[in-house]
């Protein structure tokens, strides 16, 4: 019984800090190259409306988006389990500003839907 009184606080700080560390952002500029957005729902298919739009995601939290040489900056940041998107006002790319949960993050894709589980937003991004 002494045993489990000495083991279990060790174990609940083990997993409080585990837990703790979800919010903390992973290391900026993990997202090299450009990317496109492959698929886009918003109660219904919306891809179309990014068509021709590439992301470049860069060290410093900035988000670069090019179509037809017209540049839009917004800000960016990943946490372990969020995608935080901000294009500001823009009247196309306000769409995906949101705090994603993050599905999947591969070196070529990243799956990302609402964090409200009554939406069903879901945004992929496809590395070029």
């Amino acid at each position: 019984m002494r045993i489990l009184r000495i083991i279990s606080p060790v174990i609940l700080f083990a997993f409080c800090i585990s837990c703790s560390k979800d919010d903390k952002p992973d290391t900026p500029g993990a997202i090299s190259g450009q990317w496109i957005i492959h698929y886009y729902w918003d109660e219904k298919e919306e891809t179309a409306d990014f068509a021709g739009y590439v992301f470049e995601f860069l060290s410093n939290g900035q988000v670069k988006a090019v179509k037809a040489g017209n540049t839009v900056t917004g800000t960016w940041q990943e946490t372990s389990n969020k995608f935080i998107l901000d294009f500001g006002n823009d009247p196309v790319l306000e769409e995906i500003n949101d705090d994603w949960a993050k599905v999947e993050h591969t070196t070529n894709f990243i799956h990302l839907e609402d964090d409200n589980p009554a939406q069903d937003d879901q945004l992929h991004f496809q590395k070029l």
